[in-house]
């Protein structure tokens, strides 16, 4: 714990695998899935304007 104030300003990136157009009942990868959207429509400016939505 004493090296913690260094650790603490460093930059975290975080690695995540999506699958787009399912639902589950845990809203996680794990569980049962639920819906499925079987012609999901996105394009790449979606998904980069959304993941640029979740940068803080």
């Amino acid at each position: 714990t004493r090296l913690l104030e260094y650790i603490t300003d460093a930059d975290k990136t975080y690695n995540a695998t999506i699958e787009l157009g399912k639902s589950t009942d845990t809203y996680d990868g794990e569980g049962m899935v639920t819906d499925v959207v079987p012609d999901l429509s996105v394009n790449e400016f979606d998904i980069q304007s959304s993941i640029e939505a979740l940068k803080g």
